[in-house]
């Protein structure tokens, strides 16, 4: 418990996940950092000026506060240098220094994990597609990941709970900030995932930091429904950039493709036609 002390220290500055990366890689440990000489955050590859200087503060004002907020709320603090941590967040560029987890997460670096994603406002099609195929890959031994949102994701995860298998829900919030009924039931099964400590103010950015974890997890992503213009093509980038497969379902009823042809789905890709 006192070596989380201080991995919640870490979590709570208000720094970019590269620059808390960098304090991992530079002293080993949120503890190291922590005790470090003064001066010690200066000048460092990755590390602002003004990221410096709140490190440099080193205030426990608020952790004791925050270690009871996860107590409440039943959160595992898993720092990226217990053995438990997911080796896949391990290579991402900048990996989340500390996970906090409701829930037992399952072994993702054994077993497939898949993300079903889509619109916040999905047709019923889509609703009917995302729950579907999130039940199928349950049930043939994957792990759905998805972000809980309204619309396909929420679709998923509880396509995923009837089929008894384990999901994978990643928070752009707190655990605290999030209060849907949704959450309880897949940290029963599996966990809900945020990078965030109770207590954290909740920021625009929080939703792309977010994508890049859900990626990380993840061996491929499904886009069910998404608009041209939708925070789904935001994680499709952040997928496609790790490496990750991408996968699309056609559209419930004809249309007509940009360059006049008709058709139930598009194979040229989003960059030409939108789909």
């Amino acid at each position: 418990m006192q070596t989380n002390r201080y991995w919640i220290w870490l979590s709570q500055l208000n720094i970019s996940p590269r620059a808390r990366a960098c304090v991992v890689q530079l002293f080993g440990d949120a503890e190291t950092a922590f005790l470090s000489k003064p001066g010690s955050f200066s000048g460092r590859a990755g590390i602002s000026a003004r990221e410096a200087a709140q490190l440099e503060l080193r205030d426990l004002t608020d952790v004791d506060r925050t270690l009871a907020r996860c107590r409440a709320l039943d959160l595992t603090v898993l720092p990226i240098t217990d053995p438990s941590y997911p080796d896949c967040l391990r290579q991402l560029f900048d990996p989340p220094a500390v996970l906090f987890v409701r829930g037992t997460l399952p072994p993702v670096d054994e077993i497939p994990v898949l993300a079903v994603i889509g619109t916040r406002r999905a047709s019923p099609y889509g609703i009917k597609m995302g729950g579907e195929l999130a039940a199928r890959l349950a049930a043939d031994g994957a792990v759905v990941l998805s972000l809980l949102t309204q619309g396909i994701d929420e679709a998923a995860a509880k396509g995923t709970l009837l089929s008894h298998g384990p999901c994978i829900g990643v928070l752009g919030t707190s655990h605290e900030v999030c209060r849907l009924s949704l959450v309880r039931e897949v940290a029963q099964t599996g966990a809900v995932i945020s990078e965030y400590p109770p207590g954290r103010v909740s920021m625009r950015h929080f939703f792309r930091e977010r994508n890049r974890i859900a990626a990380g997890l993840s061996d491929g992503v499904v886009v069910v429904e998404a608009p041209e213009k939708s925070g789904t093509r935001l994680f499709v980038t952040e997928a496609v950039e790790q490496g990750k497969d991408v996968f699309a379902v056609p559209r419930d009823t004809p249309f007509r493709h940009r360059s006049g042809r008709a058709g139930k789905g598009c194979l040229c890709g989003p960059r030409q036609c939108g789909f």
